[in-house]
């Protein structure tokens, strides 16, 4: 619902003009959408390995940005549920 995208609030950071109050918000809700790209990129891996194996699901996992971030998670809970 932001007014900018995650790629036009990376180009308005580049702004020395901006003040130390606009540069936090700017970076406040930067930090927002990266979450949420983070979420949304996580859910539709999750989905798409759900359908496979646990081989697949492996060298899938591998080419994942965010793997490292959550590849406790994937280890401990996710290989569990694919058949």
């Amino acid at each position: 619902m932001y007014p900018s995208t995650l790629e036009e609030d990376v180009e308005i950071l580049k702004d020395e003009s901006l003040t130390y109050n606009q540069r936090n918000c700017v970076l406040f809700r930067l930090g927002e959408k990266e979450i949420l790209v983070f979420l949304i990129q996580t859910a539709k891996l999750i989905k798409e390995l759900m359908q496979g194996s646990q081989k697949e699901a492996k060298a899938r996992l591998v080419s994942f940005k965010y793997y490292k971030v959550c590849d406790n998670y994937v280890k401990d809970s996710l290989f569990k549920l694919i058949q």
